[in-house]
């Protein structure tokens, strides 16, 4: 206990100025984190770069290179007077703290954690985009109208992971390079896109992996990276960098061997273990379920998570039911599916086919029917809960209009799901439902519009949520009684109640 006092007062976490010990404006934020969270190391890094103790015992203690112990042990033996044993003991706790708070490859990336991700994206001349700026909390709803512009928006995400893993299909699947890049009357435009990720708001301006990346566009559809940076930041400082520009690379550690100019070298930083918590970036998955393709048997396969269009919907049950879990598909289906009691996969040779068994009304008898007798709202249902259960941690799972075909009670069950798994890493769902938005807290909610040929995307207006806020109205009833409105300021500056910008974009897709 003597000890943590002490600790507490070099750290000037706690002040005796009154002559009985009281927290510091530091020591309250310290007591306001979250055990083991982000936001408590950050502080606690601040606690010691601040600390005239610890500057004085052990100068530069969180900088790149660690104190040497033994010159650490002489110099508190010589400003405090304590025994060597009793030095050693304060240098190792003192080295102890500097090990967990520069724990490598930003260990809050690999570590479970409760609040989801943070995402900061900057897009240009990206399909119908021009400029995009946006913070993306661990909740985020694009709502808007057909046209508006979302799906581009939501394609972008999509493009900075497949970039990651190759770059040239990336582009050939889009139609090349002229059906990604913004179309000019003059010259052609280059793409960039530029992403980071945190765990927290906060830490995205200091603690956080990126890529940015920049990709020339010549007028007979040639392609190239003009620019490339990759890095790892930890309290403002880069543990790990690559920096691509047009004379070359420069890598801390070292890449084995430099890509070509048309392959990323997000291929090769991967691969480095300083670079580790860089998949937080490419963990992205979109989905746009096929429900005919669901229906269908599926040949066998070994992939059990469920893909982009939902075609191997009986492998992914089937490895979830050996996990014991099927229970957690089951359960909210059988809130949609009325008498629903299991959902099984029979194998006939090398084909799985997807089953539903249902209690009938009015009878104990039980029926069982396959997915081709199922309606396409139950069905896409279906493959909406199976993406949240399997959703890795730190991911992003991007779903465009998950109410479609879908019952409003079932469509809210959803996306309270939705905003459940969110929890586990980030979720962006796309919307022009009205009823949807009261799951969703104002301040999660982006405003998409197109108008004179232009897109833009922003935080709902402060007039709104005032509105919102005050209880007179639901969002909901809100946007049924008057357009939602960006709000004004983060048009102008770049910044609006919640600091997210803009989006400016061409044509709406």
């Amino acid at each position: 206990m003597l000890y943590a006092v002490s600790a507490a007062r070099s750290l000037r976490l706690i002040s005796e100025e009154t002559g009985e010990p009281e927290a510091t404006p530091l020591g309250l934020r310290m007591t306001n984190t979250v055990p083991g969270s982000e936001e408590e190391r950050l502080t606690f890094q601040e606690a010691i770069a601040e600390s005239p103790v610890l500057q004085a015992l052990a100068p530069g203690l969180l900088g790149e290179n660690q104190p040497k112990k033994p010159r650490l042990v002489q110099r508190i033996k010589t400003l405090s007077g304590l025994s060597e044993k009793t030095a050693a003991h304060r240098a190792a706790m003192i080295l102890k703290w500097r090990a967990i708070l520069l724990q490598p490859q930003l260990r809050l990336f690999r570590e479970p954690r409760i609040k989801g991700m943070w995402r900061r994206i900057e897009i240009r001349n990206f399909r119908s985009i021009e400029l995009a700026r946006v913070d993306l909390a661990p909740f985020t709803v694009v709502v808007g109208p057909n046209g508006s512009g979302k799906s581009n928006f939501a394609d972008a995400l999509v493009f900075a992971r497949d970039i990651a893993f190759d770059a040239s299909t990336a582009i050939s699947t889009r139609g090349g390079i002229a059906g990604v890049r913004r179309w000019r009357p003059s010259k052609p435009t280059d793409v960039s896109v530029d992403v980071r990720a945190s765990s927290n708001r906060a830490a995205l301006d200091r603690s956080y992996v990126r890529h940015n990346f920049r990709i020339h566009s010549g007028r007979k559809g040639e392609w190239s990276f003009s620019h490339e940076q990759i890095e790892v930041v930890e309290s403002g400082k880069a543990v790990a960098q690559l920096t691509r520009k047009a004379n070359g690379i420069e890598a801390h550690p070292p890449i084995a061997s430099a890509p070509d100019s048309t392959g990323s070298a997000m291929v090769a930083a991967r691969q480095l273990r300083p670079f580790a918590g860089v998949s937080a970036l490419h963990n992205v998955r979109r989905y746009r379920l096929s429900t005919e393709s669901m229906r269908q048997p599926q040949l066998s396969s070994e992939e059990s998570r469920l893909r982009e269009s939902g075609d191997n919907i009986a492998a992914a049950i089937l490895a979830i039911r050996a996990e014991g879990k099927i229970s957690r598909i089951v359960e909210p289906m059988a809130k949609i599916v009325a008498g629903l009691t299991d959902i099984y996969v029979d194998q006939v040779g090398r084909y799985l086919a997807l089953k539903f068994r249902q209690a009938q009304e009015d009878s104990e008898a039980v029926a069982d029917f396959n997915a081709t007798e199922m309606s396409e709202g139950a069905l896409r249902a279906l493959g909406i809960i199976v993406a949240t259960r399997q959703m890795a941690r730190d991911e992003l799972l991007v779903i465009e209009e998950p109410e479609v075909s879908i019952h409003v009670g079932a469509a809210n069950l959803l996306f309270e799901i939705l905003k459940e798994a969110s929890g586990r890493g980030a979720v962006l769902v796309t919307t022009h439902s009205a009823d949807l938005l009261d799951a969703a807290r104002d301040e999660e909610i982006l405003v998409c519009e197109h108008s004179s040929g232009s897109t833009r995307i922003g935080p709902l207006s402060v007039a709104q949520r005032k509105v919102v806020r005050e209880g007179l109205f639901s969002v909901a009833e809100l946007m049924r009684s008057e357009p939602l409105r960006i709000e004004p300021s983060s048009l102008e500056d770049g910044s609006g109640p919640s600091d997210r910008p803009e989006h400016k974009s061409g044509r709406g897709r």
